[in-house]
């Protein structure tokens, strides 16, 4: 059993307005991003199930970059789960402010969206 802070320590920048924090067990992995106003995720696809809570703020799930994409806004104390290999990208509207979100996948990843593997410890 081990035990996690979630304060800034283990923040790492992505790029694009996004940082996130990562935990990594044997067989699923805990990320908390942080969103500031306006920032986008592009769109991509991995082998793990996804589930997102939003825990402060709203964030759109996109399946593609076109116009005519499917949209689903998610906010505070909403939940969205995300199938394997199912393609999908996040923005959060300019007015929103920072948003945050807890996102559990399973199995663990070898290669993150952004780059880098490095956990909290």
């Amino acid at each position: 059993m081990q035990k996690y802070e979630l304060d800034d320590s283990g923040r790492q920048d992505v790029g694009e307005g996004i940082d996130r924090t990562l935990v990594r067990g044997e067989s699923m992995e805990f990320i908390r991003y942080t969103y500031r106003g306006g920032s986008r995720f592009p769109v991509h696809s991995h082998p793990s199930e996804q589930m997102t809570i939003v825990a402060q703020g709203r964030i759109i799930f996109r399946d593609s970059e076109s116009d005519g994409s499917a949209e689903v806004e998610v906010g505070q104390g909403e939940l969205v789960v995300i199938p394997s290999n199912e393609p999908h990208g996040a923005f959060v509207p300019q007015d929103c402010g920072e948003t945050v979100t807890y996102n559990v996948f399973s199995p663990v990843r070898e290669e993150l969206p952004g780059g880098g593997v490095e956990s909290a410890e």
